[in-house]
């Protein structure tokens, strides 16, 4: 359970975001690992709007929560001009973009304010197949937008978060008990040079069916940009394959894939380094992932079930790779 917005900093922002408005109804939203959500009520005259702020109490691996909140806000505005299902940016602490030390910051934290994007965050959908298309649907959306047609130069392009992936993973120790995460990484290691480059795209960075609303069967948004990119589209690929892994049932990992080649028209070259990848930033302990299985009512999913899956998927990965 994340802290509640300080009642004081919630009236400064209704002062901020309409003249003699008010804020209620303020509830958190489910899920959220990386960043405090909650959504809240704006009422201003006869209007009445629901926002929802995103606060980054957490600390971040690379660079800093003032950089990853404004580099957030720019990426829902370019989404946005895209017509990308996703939220809309409402208003950025000004604190973010000036030389104010964090003390200035409205509440405590770098945040902004999106627009709330109705729709409903399951992991326990009736009909499978449809909903693992759905998924391939939407990434591929993301991965056809025409990225060259806005400024996308602040996000981290071709190659920047491979490299990073790597770099974390090789700092954390526990990694060198796993001999699977040694393997993994050894391998990646091996196969980075040697990867094809194709053209890069816009990519998510954490495309998971947890990051994705649905009205009905149908996934009608993504949310959750912090880590967007301009990289390979197997980047988003890779890391949903092994989600799903650790989601279940059987068989989904490989079910996204054909979806997604499908509905994109084009196979997925160097499969073994991009699910490789994906794994390395889950291990050591995927379990650290298991509150935000439960919050989206997954709640049978346990820290032996995620790690007997991942470590499933990496096995067939490095016998691909060989």
């Amino acid at each position: 359970m994340q802290p509640p917005p300080d009642p004081a900093a919630l009236a400064r922002l209704a002062a901020e975001l309409g003249r003699d408005a008010t804020i209620d109804s303020v509830r958190e939203l489910r899920g959220g690992l990386g960043a405090a959500m909650h959504s809240f009520r704006l009422r201003s005259g006869t209007d009445t709007r629901r926002l929802v702020l995103r606060r980054y109490l957490q600390p971040v691996l690379e660079g800093s929560r003032r950089t990853v909140a404004y580099r957030a806000w720019r990426t829902l505005a370019a989404l946005e001009r895209l017509c990308i299902s996703a939220p809309r940016p409402i208003w950025l602490d000004s604190a973010i973009t000036s030389s104010h030390p964090p003390t200035a910051y409205l509440f405590r934290y770098p945040a902004l304010v999106m627009s709330f994007v109705p729709g409903r965050t399951g992991l326990r959908p009736t009909n499978i197949e449809s909903w693992i298309d759905q998924l391939a649907a939407a990434l591929v959306r993301i991965h056809h937008a025409p990225a060259i047609s806005v400024d996308l130069t602040f996000l981290p392009g071709p190659g920047e978060t491979a490299r990073r992936i790597i770099r974390q993973a090789s700092r954390r120790s526990g990694l060198s008990r796993d001999p699977d995460g040694q393997a993994a990484l050894a391998c990646v290691r091996r196969l980075l040079l040697g990867t094809k480059q194709e053209s890069p795209v816009l990519v998510h960075g954490d495309f998971w069916a947890g990051n994705t609303l649905s009205q009905g069967a149908r996934v009608t948004a993504v949310v959750d940009w912090d880590s967007a990119a301009i990289d390979q589209p197997a980047l988003d690929v890779g890391y949903c394959r092994m989600d799903l892994a650790m989601l279940g049932p059987a068989g989904a990992p490989d079910a996204f894939l054909h979806a997604y080649e499908r509905r994109a028209g084009r196979p997925i070259t160097n499969l073994p380094f991009w699910d490789l990848l994906a794994a390395l930033r889950a291990l050591p302990d995927p379990e650290r992932w298991l509150p935000g299985y439960h919050a989206l009512e997954r709640t049978d999913i346990t820290a032996a079930g995620m790690s007997k899956g991942l470590h499933a998927f990496i096995a067939g990965a490095l016998r691909r790779a060989e």
